[in-house]
């Protein structure tokens, strides 16, 4: 019995050893360079601790209105950020807003997953974006 209780404790140090040598292997093969980072996680955090008083404050009246409400929220910072990083960030901010949006009022029955969808599309194309110009 004892040697099957060994077992998982083997395995999670092979998984936290692996865990860290990814890290330390991606670390230093990361093609994206961007200084000041930190500011931006910041800036995401200040923005979603807004986003909940705000939606404290305003209380969406469905369940639509709510996930739109949502998934528009990181498409503002996309818009914001699009100042400081390349008008391709406010383009993409915007057309995302404008298909959820679309579907709130289109086709609200599946306004969920168009917005996820749409949100999910448009994290995408940034990683894209950000892989293939930011050296």
């Amino acid at each position: 019995m004892a040697a099957h209780s060994s077992i998982p404790s083997k395995a999670a140090s092979y998984g936290h050893r692996s865990a860290l040598e990814a890290r330390i292997i991606g670390a230093r093969s990361s093609p994206v360079r961007a200084p000041g980072a930190w500011r931006i996680g910041i800036f995401w955090l200040a923005l979603f601790a807004y986003a909940l008083l705000w939606l404290i404050l305003l209380a969406p009246a469905s369940q639509k209105h709510l996930g739109a409400y949502i998934g528009t929220v990181p498409m503002f910072a996309y818009v914001v950020g699009g100042l400081w990083f390349g008008r391709f960030f406010t383009w993409l901010g915007l057309a995302v807003t404008g298909l959820i949006v679309l579907g709130v009022f289109a086709w609200p029955g599946w306004s969920d997953l168009w917005t996820g969808v749409a949100g999910g599309g448009s994290l995408v194309l940034a990683g894209f974006y950000v892989r293939r110009f930011w050296r």
